[in-house]
């Protein structure tokens, strides 16, 4: 994760009134969320690569007997 300049951060603090506190949280949320759209595009890769390999596709139901 990127950390803002102290110039950035003063300027938020000033001019939009945040806290460092909310800062640091809205940087970490970014982070989180930056992180669960990687993954989700590594999940979809795989799965992808499974379709095109002929790979039987999992159903949420319950398993053959």
């Amino acid at each position: 994760m990127a950390d803002l300049s102290d110039e950035d951060e003063k300027l938020l603090q000033q001019e939009a009134g945040l806290t460092p506190e909310t800062i640091r949280t809205i940087a970490a949320l970014g982070f989180t969320l930056t992180r669960t759209a990687s993954l989700l595009s590594y999940i979809k890769d795989l799965a992808d690569e499974a379709e095109q390999r002929g790979s039987p596709k999992r159903t949420a139901g319950p398993p053959d007997c």
